[in-house]
């Protein structure tokens, strides 16, 4: 009998290096990481994430699968640009 390696749980997902505030219509660069229990990076998710935001003007990324070479963590290069003034929230859900 053999076992397969299990890829291992996420159980949350940080969003690191988007600026606490913005100028609107600008492009900004984010990492998503996806984190396992104890807060590590779960180097083997191979997931999909989809992004939403309070923001109805705001372009977002398209669902993104991460890839081996990710290793957990993702960079959106320009991957979000808020168009509404006031405080908004960027989340995503695997």
């Amino acid at each position: 009998m053999t076992f397969d390696e299990e890829e291992e749980e996420v159980k949350y997902f940080t969003i690191e290096e988007l600026p606490n505030e913005v100028v609107i219509d600008t492009d900004q660069t984010f990492v998503v990481t996806a984190k396992d229990i104890d807060g590590n990076i779960a180097n083997d998710y191979l997931g999909t994430i989809r992004f939403s935001t309070t923001d109805d003007q705001a372009e977002i990324p398209e669902d993104y699968t991460f890839i081996p070479e990710d290793q957990g963590v993702h960079k959106f290069h320009l991957g979000v640009r808020f168009g509404t003034l006031g405080e908004q929230e960027i989340s995503l859900v695997d």
